[in-house]
């Protein structure tokens, strides 16, 4: 389902990466249900949030960086395995606006 959805966004959006994650209960974590770069996909179990976009996300509910992204995130590996540019992301929150999935 989640690989359907990631695949979905890369089409409709027109761009390389797309995922749907599951944030730890701690908060420190991101598990990845399901992604899709450059067309195939990709196996990425979990991902520390730590200095990553994605705890942006977490912090202000939605973040977009439209270029630069590798020089505002170095310590993000995924950020340099996969050699993206910018990236746009959304929080996932249950029915008490708390997160729980970007």
């Amino acid at each position: 389902l989640f690989q359907n959805v990631s695949s979905y966004l890369t089409k409709s959006l027109e761009v390389d990466f797309a995922f749907v994650g599951e944030i730890s209960k701690e908060c420190d974590e991101v598990k990845i249900l399901g992604g899709i770069a450059n067309g195939q996909v990709i196996e990425i179990d979990s991902h520390a949030l730590k200095d990553t976009p994605c705890e942006k996300v977490l912090e202000e509910g939605i973040s977009y960086y439209p270029d630069k992204l590798p020089e505002s995130f170095p310590k993000d590996h995924i950020v340099k395995d996969l050699n993206l540019s910018s990236f746009m992301g959304s929080a996932l929150v249950d029915d008490k606006n708390n997160p729980i999935g970007v």
